[in-house]
């Protein structure tokens, strides 16, 4: 690793108990291995794209978004391009279309199926199930953004995983209506209104991140999960394109692509390594709960990044339409 002592990485990304095990099992171990200092800001990322258009500072890193939202701030202009990210994806094996010379993925999670197991004993094992009022009674809590709610959705509606895109919005929202017209449709914004809603008993059921739903179980909350019809996200990182430290950036993103490394953070986040080799380092038991496991794969459907990216905001405007009423 190089010697950086001396230099500051400021790091743009998310807060919570995410934050809390990326600071102790990469960014510590970068520090003591570099001798830089890492700055984590966990305002990632609602006003990412506006800072950078005014030509403001957002760090020299941004990371933990998903890799659909990021690919549509390179085509904006507001990643740095550097050969150097492609060489590091090259090397570590990550599976094209998960990585371009301004962007790449850093790991997987899946939105999953959940439910609280203390309130729950007959769990659904399907997205039927869910949707399925009359057998399953309680309410569900689906995010307030559309990305794998639609997904979900169709699956329950008997669309074929390699069929399901481009969705089709109209039978969707349809299903999430027959929820909201039953009584039993809520909300959730974030991983800890997600896993306190569930854990507290608000909603019974969820559409949920699996890497927060694992968290909180093995903290003792009564919540627990299935990747049955999981939907694979990948989360990814990139360098702004008005940072101010890129090569310390560019010795961060290829320290944490190290596969002891990737192993080492997944076991506290619950985010699967962003490539095999780094799986194949983790505890079988660890591995077994992370969607990157091949029986787990097997059950899931991969997210459509490009089909988001070009269609986010227009399903967003009528997902928030619906859930507001309207």
């Amino acid at each position: 690793m190089p010697d950086l002592k001396g230099q500051t990485i400021t790091i743009n990304t998310y807060g919570g108990s995410m934050a809390e095990a990326f600071d102790e099992y990469v960014v510590k171990p970068f520090e003591s291995a570099t001798g830089a200092k890492v700055k984590l800001v966990t305002t990632c990322c609602t006003n990412f794209q506006s800072t950078v258009e005014k030509d403001q500072y957002a760090g020299d890193i941004v990371l933990g978004n998903d890799y659909g939202p990021m690919a549509e701030w390179s085509k904006a202009g507001l990643l740095k391009s550097d050969d150097r990210l492609t060489q590091i994806a090259t090397a570590r094996g990550i599976e094209k279309g998960y990585f371009q010379d301004d962007l790449l993925a850093v790991d997987f999670y899946a939105y999953v199926l959940a439910w609280n197991s203390k309130r729950v004993s007959n769990p659904p094992a399907t997205w039927a199930d869910f949707f399925d009022t009359g057998k399953f009674e309680g309410k569900r809590g689906v995010f307030t953004q559309p990305g794998a709610m639609y997904e979900a959705a169709l699956l329950a509606e008997g669309v074929a995983r390699d069929e399901m895109y481009p969705l089709d919005e109209d039978k969707a929202l349809a299903a999430f209506r027959k929820l909201k017209q039953a009584g039993k449709l809520a909300t959730w914004t974030d991983g800890a209104d997600l896993t306190n809603k569930l854990g507290t008993g608000e909603f019974d059921y969820a559409i949920g991140f699996s890497n927060r739903l694992m968290q909180a179980k093995d903290s003792g909350v009564p919540v627990d999960f299935t990747f049955d019809g999981a939907i694979r996200v990948a989360s990814a990182a990139a360098i702004p394109v008005n940072a101010r430290n890129v090569d310390g950036a560019v010795a961060f993103l290829d320290f944490y692509m190290q596969p002891e490394i990737q192993a080492q953070y997944a076991q506290p986040s619950a985010f699967a390594p962003a490539y095999s080799s780094a799986n194949e380092l983790l505890d079988p038991e660890v591995a077994a709960q992370l969607v990157t496991a091949e029986e787990n794969i097997t059950k899931s459907v991969k997210y459509d990044d490009p089909y988001w990216s070009a269609n986010f905001e227009a399903h967003l405007k009528n997902y928030t339409a619906f859930l507001n009423g309207n």
